[in-house]
């Protein structure tokens, strides 16, 4: 239902902005625990295929490869996350109605500024809030595990785990997942790595440490 400008009152304005903060914590929530599966089907898919690869060279050099465990995400991840995002909803101040040339006549109006807002940070927030400690610390700290527990061979093991990390992170960097009503979009999102300061500073950092050089501020960002 629409209203006219001069209809407009606190009240109203008000109840549109927790009527948006509701939509948009549930837009946050489905879009965290709806990636969680996908990025475990794709970090699953690739250690299988790397750890086949590997032991079909080595035999002798792995054991129980039958018995690997399924990668895991944390629910302590998925909460915090989901809590991070949360906060920033909480902090939302609402739509600037004096700033809006012609003001929101309706909630629907006023919620898509709202929406432009979350998709404006989203890329950011799931960057520094999901995927940073998923990728730096959760997914290293699995393949340290399964090669610890199921590789025995002569070559440094450190080696050994780069190649199934990078593997593993190689394949969730280019899988997809698709939203209700939405276009298949990165599991990772591209943005992340450029409005997301410790993304982009971790990718530079692996980037250094491998004699690789990451140019993520390219305006179309490959992967290299």
């Amino acid at each position: 239902m629409s209203i006219s400008r001069h209809q407009l009152s606190e009240e109203i304005i008000d109840e549109w902005k927790q009527r948006s903060k509701t939509k948009l914590k549930e837009k946050m929530e489905e879009n965290i625990t709806q990636r969680a599966p996908q990025l475990q089907l794709s970090i699953n898919t690739s250690i299988h295929i790397i750890t086949s690869q590997l032991s079909s060279i080595s035999p002798s050099d792995w054991h129980n490869i039958n018995n690997i465990p399924s990668f895991q995400i944390p629910e302590s991840l998925i909460n915090n996350a989901k809590n991070a995002l949360f906060e920033e909803v909480y902090k939302w101040t609402g739509v600037d109605i004096s700033a809006k040339h012609k003001p929101p006549t309706s909630w629907d109006q006023y919620h898509k500024t709202a929406d432009n807002w979350w998709n404006r940070y989203k890329a950011k927030w799931l960057g520094d809030q999901y995927f940073y400690p998923l990728i730096k610390t959760i997914l290293m700290k699995y393949c340290i595990m399964i090669i610890n527990k199921h590789y025995n061979g002569d070559s440094d093991k450190q080696s050994i785990i780069n190649i199934v990390y990078f593997n593993a992170l190689s394949n969730t960097m280019h899988s997809e997942i698709t939203f209700n009503r939405t276009r298949a979009q990165p599991l990772i999102l591209d943005q992340s790595f450029k409005k997301s300061k410790t993304m982009k500073n971790l990718f530079i950092c692996m980037g250094e440490q491998f004699g690789i050089k990451w140019d993520l501020d390219v305006k179309s960002f490959i992967y290299p």
